[in-house]
Order: structure tokens, then C-alpha cells, then sequence
């Protein structure tokens, strides 16, 4: 038998401590859990999830987490120390020619006016997904859009 990294074993086990801390909050016991799932797997099943002796798919994640309503993305990101956060140049933003982000071109300016000494500000995957919204994006595209506007900014600021 081929031995898994140490590495990925310590993140399947702190994977499986959220998921099981979430299944406890809700005052659920395996059965009970495994009982609300979409998905035919045994209470024993979980409980090897949840000690990260066993991994599972990202549609097992994904099937999870919505029972235990709770995001994937959160998850992720607390066991990998990893935000979803993006810094962005507000002077780079307010200089875009991009059509899809004129709402947040316009924010931009404005804020520029109101404090002209803070360009860079960090943007949660939350704000990024209603800047998103607002502008009839996907919160990828927009996420996209934001991370190169921004190095296109720090590329002529290099120059």
C-alpha cells in the first residue's frame, strides 16, 4: 500500500474537524447526518471523513456541506490559511476602459475623491462576488478582471 503524503493526510484530517465541528453545532449524530444526505454513504463512512483517514470528491464536499449549510469555499479556506481576497489599485480601477466594470469605475473615482491618499484596498471573496452582481459578472470574471487590472497597473508603475 502506497503511503499518502504527510501533508495531505494533515489536510484531510483538518478538513474532517470542520466538517464534523459543523455536524456538532447542529446537535446532529452521524446517523442523523448521513440520514439528511443526498448522497447513500454509512455513518461509518463519515466518521472516517471526519478523522481524515478517508478522502472524498469535491461532489462528496460539495454534498456536504450544503446538509450541514455551510460554504465549500469557507471551508477551504480555513484549513489552507488562503482568503479569497483580491487587492486592487482604485486609480487603476477608476483608469479602466473595461465596459463590463463602469459601476465599479465610477465607485472607484468617487472614493478617490473622498480619500486620495489610500489606492490599495483588499477585496473579500464576498465583496467581490456582489461587485460581481453589480456588474452582470461572473464572480471568477470579476475576479479575474480585478487581479489584472491591477497588474497591468503594477507593470507600468515598474517601468
Amino acid at each position: 500500500m502506497i503511503r499518502r503524503a504527510a501533508a495531505e493526510d494533515a489536510r484531510a484530517a483538518r478538513l474532517g474537524a470542520q466538517l464534523r465541528a459543523a455536524r456538532e453545532v447542529r446537535g446532529w449524530s452521524r446517523p442523523e447526518m448521513v440520514a439528511r444526505l443526498p448522497c447513500a454513504i454509512t455513518f461509518q463512512t463519515l466518521a472516517s471523513y471526519e478523522s481524515g483517514y478517508r478522502h472524498f470528491t469535491v461532489t462528496r464536499l460539495l454534498d456536504l456541506c450544503e446538509v450541514l449549510d455551510v460554504s465549500a469555499v469557507d471551508l477551504i479556506e480555513k484549513i489552507t490559511g488562503r482568503r479569497g481576497e483580491v487587492v486592487v489599485s482604485r486609480r487603476a480601477l477608476a483608469g479602466s476602459t473595461w465596459p463590463s466594470l463602469t459601476p465599479l469605475r465610477r465607485w472607484a473615482s468617487a472614493s478617490l475623491t473622498r480619500d486620495p491618499g489610500r489606492d490599495r484596498i483588499v477585496l473579500s471573496a464576498t465583496a467581490v462576488a456582489i461587485a460581481a452582481e453589480l456588474c452582470g459578472l461572473s464572480a471568477a470574471t470579476m475576479d479575474a478582471h480585478l487581479r489584472s487590472t491591477t497588474s497591468v497597473e503594477e507593470e507600468e508603475v515598474s517601468q
